[in-house]
C-alpha cells in the first residue's frame, strides 16, 4: 500500500495543499495561512515542485482508492474548537493549548483537557455556535468541487478529525460524505432528570482514538482491516496528519 501525506508545511492553492517542509512550527504556518485567506494578508506564492515530484502525486491522486482529509483548517478555513472559544468570548486560553498541542510541547489528550475543561460547553452552546458558522461558509476553497470528483471516480472519503463530531458531522452533510466515514471525537453531557435532555458538558469519550496522539494511524489501520484500499491518500496539515501518512505507510 502507498500512502501520500498532503499538507505539511501547507501552502492554499485553489483550496488544496502542498507537502514539504519540516515538522516544527507546522502550526503556526497554517495557521497564518488560515487567517490569510480570511483576507489579512496575502499568502506568498506556493514553492513550485519538480516535474517528477508533481507526476508522483499526481499518480497517487489517479491511484487512490480512499482519501482521508482531515477537517480543522485543511477542509475548513479554521479549527472548530478555537472558532467556538471566539464565539464564547474564551480564544486566548484555548488557543495557548491549541498551539502548545501543534508544536509539541504538550500531549494532545492533555491540550484536549484543557481546552474542554476552558470552553465546558452546554449542548444549547454548541447549537448556537453552529447556527452562527454555517458548515459550507466554513470550508476551503475548492474542496466541495474535490470531494464531488473523488465522490464520481468512486473513491471513498473520509473525514479524520481531532476535533469533536458534534462540529464535523455538518461539514460532512456539506460535502456528502456519509457521518459512518467521520471519525472525531464525541463530547459528553450529563442529562436533566426530569427532561432527559441534555444539559451540562461531561467530559469525552476517551475512547474514540482521535483524542491522543497515534490515533489517525490507528483509524486508518482499521479502514484498512474492513477494506482492501492499496492506495491511500491523507490530507492535513498537522503532526498528527504526518503521523497518519508516515505510520499508516508502514502499515
Amino acid at each position: 500500500m502507498r500512502v501520500l501525506g498532503v499538507g505539511h508545511r501547507k501552502y492554499r492553492q485553489k483550496g488544496l495543499a502542498v507537502v514539504g517542509g519540516s515538522r516544527r512550527s507546522t502550526r503556526g504556518r497554517w495557521r497564518r495561512r488560515c487567517d490569510a485567506s480570511a483576507g489579512d494578508v496575502p499568502p506568498p506564492p506556493p514553492p513550485a515542485p519538480s516535474s517528477s515530484s508533481r507526476a508522483r502525486v499526481l499518480d497517487t491522486w489517479r491511484r487512490a482508492q480512499a482519501v482521508c482529509f482531515d477537517v480543522d483548517c485543511t477542509v475548513c478555513k479554521d479549527d472548530s474548537l478555537d472558532a467556538l472559544a471566539g464565539f464564547l468570548g474564551k480564544s486566548e486560553e484555548v488557543e495557548a493549548w491549541t498551539t502548545k498541542a501543534m508544536d509539541g510541547s504538550t500531549s494532545l489528550l492533555k491540550s484536549l483537557e484543557e481546552r474542554m475543561r476552558i470552553l465546558d460547553p452546554s449542548p444549547s452552546d454548541v447549537r448556537a455556535y453552529l447556527e452562527t458558522a454555517p458548515a459550507r461558509e466554513r470550508l476551503c476553497e475548492g474542496v466541495e468541487e474535490l470531494v464531488g470528483a473523488l465522490h464520481e471516480r468512486g473513491v471513498a472519503v473520509y473525514l479524520i478529525s481531532g476535533g469533536f463530531r458534534e462540529m464535523a458531522i455538518p461539514v460532512a452533510r456539506a460535502l456528502g460524505v456519509e457521518s459512518k466515514n467521520v471519525y472525531a471525537n464525541r463530547m459528553l453531557f450529563t442529562s436533566d432528570d426530569e427532561t432527559g435532555l441534555p444539559t451540562k458538558f461531561a467530559g469525552f469519550d476517551r475512547s474514540e482514538p482521535t483524542c491522543r496522539q497515534g490515533g489517525k494511524p490507528q483509524v486508518i489501520r482499521e479502514l484498512r482491516k474492513i477494506h482492501p484500499y492499496e492506495t491511500v491518500v491523507m490530507v492535513g496539515d498537522g503532526i498528527t496528519d504526518l503521523e497518519a501518512a508516515s505510520e499508516a505507510d508502514g502499515a
